[in-house]
């Protein structure tokens, strides 16, 4: 596995035209989700892996707001779920 980085760019590269200028903010975006979801983990005492090295967070953080640039809506939470699910 690479870095965060590279995992969540291999999961977003298919949607890289569709984002545009929004990329590299969107990118930092679920970067910065994903530290959050570490610095909870920590809090809590969590033991093993985390989050950020997990493949169901590394998926989820990708997806999250992906359909607001897939579907072109700010309705994206069905569009995310479906991008992710598939």
């Amino acid at each position: 596995m690479g870095t965060v980085r590279d995992e969540i760019d291999r999961r977003l590269e298919p949607w890289f035209t569709a984002l545009a200028g929004d990329r590299t903010p969107y990118t930092n975006h679920v970067l910065r989700v994903l530290e959050f979801c570490d610095a909870l983990y920590a809090v809590g005492g969590g033991s093993g892996a985390v989050p950020s090295s997990r493949e169901e967070y590394l998926t989820a953080g990708a997806f999250h707001d992906l359909g607001i640039w897939s579907a072109g809506t700010f309705d994206y939470l069905g569009p995310s779920a479906e991008l992710a699910r598939d």
